[in-house]
């Protein structure tokens, strides 16, 4: 029975977590994310807690004064048309919640240097644009710093374990990561990936224990892909994000960027890793 109630918590807290990550640029009442999930608001308020580690008030300011802060210094938008893209009412509102955060307004954070490019190991080839159709992903999510091996070996094991049992892996699986958080804004601790497989539109799969499904819509992305180990992976966003796309044709198009893994550490040495990262785009 308790094994019972942990898996039914689970799952309302990834649906309500993906319902928030869809929404963070208008409020979020506590009770709108309760009656999606179908609890009672103070139950609910419990069980995301005791799960996230921190009320939902709180997890979604966070994410959305550190969505901010990407748009603040990736697009250069003013404080105002950030506001209006987070979920604040004016600028005033927005500057005053995110010196809280940040201890810093956001005008003089976005003059400040928040990256520090590293030198890129491996081989970068060249990049192509290709359209994606809709993608429906069977997930498990990992909060923790991003690359920690231990807790990410964990966790694609015990996906592909689930996927395997109910017959989701083809040899046209793909295995696809998410990243939610740019670690040079977030906390290490609190910085959220997805592992996922892709499977078909018409697999019987559902949410169940820790796993959901989240659906991709389709889009344009430009493709970039790493040759070498993933310790690799974070200068090469760094060298999308901060030197080509401000001199390419392409501007940042609504959508998920994500990585997918031709390879994997159990086939190949370190070097021979291949991944591919995924940039939604659109013509400037």
């Amino acid at each position: 029975m308790k094994h019972v109630t942990e898996s039914a918590h689970a799952q309302a807290v990834n649906k309500a977590v993906d319902f928030i990550n869809a929404r963070l640029a208008r409020p979020i009442a506590l009770q709108e994310v309760a009656r999606h999930v179908h609890m009672s608001s103070f139950h609910f308020h419990r069980v995301f807690k005791q799960i996230m580690g921190q009320p939902l008030t709180a997890y979604v300011t966070r994410l959305r004064l550190e969505k901010a802060a990407c748009y603040l210094h990736f697009n250069g938008a003013s404080v105002g048309a950030v506001a209006q893209k987070t979920g604040y009412q004016s600028a005033f509102a927005l500057s005053r919640a995110f010196k809280r955060h940040f201890a810093v307004g956001p005008t003089a954070f976005q003059k400040r240097p928040v990256h520090t490019l590293l030198q890129q190991p491996g081989t970068v080839l060249p990049n192509k644009v290709v359209q994606r159709h809709l993608m429906r992903l069977l997930y498990i999510r990992v909060v923790a710093p991003y690359g920690t091996s231990a807790v990410y070996d964990a966790a694609w094991q015990a996906l592909v374990t689930f996927a395997q049992a109910r017959g989701l892996i083809t040899p046209q699986t793909e295995y696809i990561g998410l990243s939610f958080d740019d670690p040079a804004i977030t906390q290490p601790d609190n910085c959220r990936f997805y592992a996922c497989i892709n499977v078909p539109a018409n697999a019987a799969v559902k949410a169940a224990d820790k796993f959901g499904v989240l659906e991709v819509p389709a889009n344009q992305y430009a493709v970039f892909t790493l040759r070498g180990p993933y310790s690799g992976l974070n200068a090469l966003w760094q060298h999308i994000y901060l030197v080509w796309l401000p001199n390419s044709h392409y501007t940042l198009a609504k959508g998920m960027p994500f990585e997918k893994y031709l390879n994997s550490p159990d086939q190949v040495a370190p070097n021979e890793l291949c991944t591919e990262l995924y940039v939604p785009v659109q013509k400037k």
